[in-house]
């Protein structure tokens, strides 16, 4: 196991990357590219939720359907980084389904009144 976690480390330097998977983080932004910050439940730790003090560690991979993302940790194929529209405060991006996120875009961008508001 010893030998397989060396072989791993100089591989690594051999091309160039850092071992970032076990890098601590605060956001996703100090991880690599692909890479997400993700806390011990897995759940990802964003920047747009404030400064929470929490810390995870950089994982790869994008964000999934219904998971917080942002500008470094993107959503999977099929899936945008979308922030709904509504008359609360919602803090932070989701994933959701690409198709949809565009038809809501397409709309609140021809909202106009007299015939459509946006949310106060």
């Amino acid at each position: 196991m010893a030998n397989c976690l060396l072989l791993l480390v100089a591989l690594c330097g051999a091309i160039g990357l850092a071992p970032v998977a076990a890098q601590v983080c605060r956001r996703s932004t100090d991880c690599g590219a692909g890479f997400c910050c993700r806390n011990a439940n897995g759940v990802i730790v964003s920047s747009s939720i404030g400064s929470t003090g929490l810390t995870g560690s950089c994982v790869s991979g994008r964000a999934q359907g219904g998971e917080m993302c942002d500008g470094a940790c993107d959503c999977v194929a099929g899936f945008s980084c979308y922030r709904p529209m509504s008359g609360i405060y919602i803090p932070f991006s989701r994933c959701y389904d690409s198709q949809w996120v565009k038809q809501q875009q397409d709309y609140w961008a021809n909202c106009k009144p007299p015939t459509c508001y946006p949310p106060a």
